[in-house]
């Protein structure tokens, strides 16, 4: 797997009886970009799911040589812990099991930097439940950003932003391979897939170039 971090090959997977993915073959290189787009349904989200190591493929491999704190995920419904904070929701990867401990003053620097890159700040001490579905979903990014991925697995990042907040994320996430930063993006947004590396489109299952 030399200058590959994901590997996927003759990936299946079977969801409620319905065939959603069938003989993927997937790379994803380091410091790259690459879009998935197609319609709801086509099996996107759970490619993405399989490659996360969230779920487990019916068929077929995946190897990975990343470890999973290197992983960053923006997912759809955001996965945020509702009493929490901003601040401290991205502050979460930090703290995970199994990742050396980082010092409090430390965690609160990076997760208040991370906020910052998606232009949060002033919200950093507010609840998540009282910020609007935009707001929620800067801080899901911000959360994913934290650590400093190798990988970032981002599910319809921009889907709940309006379009200035649209273009400011696409910017910070197409940034991210300049620094040494991957990113895999599941999307309904043509224009926003444009700008990866590489686009393949998901359709019936199969991914198939742009």
């Amino acid at each position: 797997m030399t200058d590959v971090i994901v590997r996927a090959r003759g990936v299946g997977a079977v969801r409620a009886g319905r065939t959603v993915l069938q003989e993927v073959d997937l790379d994803v290189r380091p410091a790259s970009s690459l879009a998935l787009v197609g319609p709801s349904g086509s099996g996107k989200s759970t490619l993405l799911a399989l490659i996360a190591g969230l779920e487990q493929p019916d068929t077929g491999t995946i190897e990975r040589t990343l470890p999973p704190e290197d992983l960053g995920l923006v997912l759809q419904g955001h996965g945020l812990v509702s009493l929490l904070t901003a601040e401290e929701n991205a502050a979460v990867p930090l703290q995970a099991p199994g990742r050396r401990p980082v010092p409090r003053a430390k965690v609160r620097r990076r997760a208040h930097a991370a906020l910052a890159e998606v232009g949060l700040t002033d919200v950093a001490s507010h609840l998540v439940e009282a910020l609007s579905g935009g707001q929620q979903q800067r801080v899901a990014v911000a959360r994913a950003l934290v650590t400093g991925p190798a990988l970032l697995i981002a599910d319809e990042p921009t889907a709940a932003l309006d379009a200035e907040n649209r273009e400011h994320v696409a910017d910070l996430l197409f940034a991210l391979p300049a620094r040494g930063t991957a990113v895999l993006i599941a999307t309904h947004d043509r224009t926003l897939a444009a700008r990866a590396d590489l686009v393949l489109v998901v359709d019936q299952g199969r991914v198939l170039p742009a």
